[in-house]
């Protein structure tokens, strides 16, 4: 059994930790901070936006589906990729001003009212994601491999990020991340070199190449999407770009660079864990792969680290879901408004609440219907954005329209034709044909217009 009381101390001291911090200097200054990051606090917040439940999850995914080379090798090609992106649009859009929401007044400037409100919304749905999905997913894990009721996960877990990134904001998240930095690196990186030293690395590659997998077929399909899905959560990171705004010039893309290489150690250990469980466990189901990292007959001690490093995960994906929420709230309702109507920031509260129940009674029970619906969408707005982002001119409506159409066409071919790769594969066709079009209109008459 995992023991609990040594992960609630661990959770419990971190918030101590950091109570002095919390709301020290009021709501907005929590929210945007006033002084400029240097080296070190920029690139822990952005490893901290970055070491998310889900690219957990979709190594190990990828390791079962598709096998350790190919998976090596694709997620190295997407990070650099995705670096590479994320770099050019750091050059594009003006990242000036500290007190302002970086990304909305980028989108703001790049579309009519029309198109912005449309985009807005969009960007709300995506940054409820820290919420809405993986607050449920960790709800299903919590019943499913610990056997205990998933509301007292959601409860526990959106109790502590509140604190944390509602009250707290950047400065707190920043020491929350940067303790749990110290404590997962060295999980992540102790656990595999524990079971590979014990058991042999030859002995352990051995038992993994002599076995059978249902290794899929469509890794071509599923790397663009994977690449298209993680352009779409970067291009509509709020906390990301808050950063990002936030960090000194001189500082900003050795942080970026910094940040994404040290990331990168996070899936390759999930990788090759994932390739000890397989051939250790001679596992064939992705069922069994999940009771084999949850509940595999490991020592306490290992399956208490396992479950600190998913739990942090979980809860940095909400946290910067519930800071990526408080930027929308004060560019939606003004500084002043905050500041002479503070009442009305309980009602805010209420429906946090109420989100969170809904998210540990019902969502809990459609996981596989909801992890679809969002990787669909941010398949479906990545490419489309990024060009409305990376370009200068001033779009439309139907740019932002564009992306929901490809997603809802490929939603609808899912359910119609019941393959998901079927819905997967019009949705990564049309979203490549409205980025470039986006793209080849950059420099000519508006024809989206």
């Amino acid at each position: 059994m995992v023991d609990w009381y040594i992960i609630l101390f661990t959770f419990a001291v971190v918030i101590v930790f950091n109570l002095e911090e919390i709301n020290r200097e009021g709501f907005l200054r929590s929210i945007f901070p006033a002084a400029g990051f240097g080296m070190k606090k920029g690139t822990v917040l952005l490893w901290v936006s970055l070491f998310t439940q889900t690219l957990l999850a979709v190594p190990i995914f990828s390791t079962f589906q598709f096998g350790f080379i190919k998976s090596l090798f694709a997620f190295t090609i997407i990070f650099i990729l995705a670096y590479l992106c994320v770099r050019h649009l750091t050059k594009r859009i003006q990242l000036n001003s500290r007190s302002v929401p970086a990304l909305l007044e980028a989108y703001k400037n790049r579309l009519t009212p029309a198109g912005f409100k449309f985009a807005f919304f969009i960007l709300l749905v995506a940054n409820l994601e820290g919420l809405i999905l993986q607050l449920s997913v960790g709800g299903h894990i919590f019943f499913g491999y610990f056997h205990m009721p998933s509301y007292m996960l959601t409860g526990l877990a959106a109790l502590f990020c509140f604190i944390v990134a509602g009250l707290g904001g950047m400065h707190v998240i920043y020491r929350t991340g940067y303790s749990f930095l110290i404590l997962c690196g060295f999980i992540l990186f102790f656990i595999p070199s524990f079971f590979y030293l014990r058991e042999g690395i030859h002995h352990v590659y051995q038992d993994y190449g002599t076995m059978l997998f249902p290794h899929s077929p469509n890794i071509f399909l599923f790397a663009a999407a994977f690449f298209m899905a993680l352009i779409g959560v970067l291009i509509s990171h709020l906390f990301l770009w808050q950063v990002i705004c936030s960090i000194k010039e001189n500082y900003k893309q050795n942080s970026v660079r910094l940040a994404f290489f040290c990331f990168s150690s996070v899936p390759l250990s999930a990788i090759i864990f994932t390739v000890y469980l397989l051939s250790r466990f001679h596992i064939t189901t992705l069922t069994e792969l999940g009771q084999a990292i949850f509940s595999a007959p490991f020592s306490p001690s290992i399956r208490t680290m396992i479950t600190i490093v998913w739990l942090f995960s979980m809860l940095n994906e909400s946290m910067i879901s519930i800071y990526s929420l408080a930027i929308i709230f004060v560019y939606v309702f003004g500084k002043k408004w905050i500041i002479q109507n503070r009442k009305k920031y309980f009602f805010v509260l209420l429906l946090f609440v109420l989100l969170v129940l809904l998210c540990s009674t019902r969502l809990v029970n459609h996981i596989a219907y909801l992890w679809k619906i969002y990787f669909l969408f941010f398949v479906a707005v990545s490419l489309p954005f990024y060009a409305l982002l990376a370009g200068k001119k001033r779009r439309t409506v139907r740019v932002p329209a564009s992306g929901c159409i490809a997603g809802m066409l490929g939603y609808g071919i899912a359910v119609w034709t019941g393959k998901f790769t079927a819905g997967l594969a019009v949705t990564v066709a049309g979203t490549l044909i409205a980025g470039l079009v986006v793209f080849l209109t950059e420099k000519s008459k508006d024809l989206i217009k």
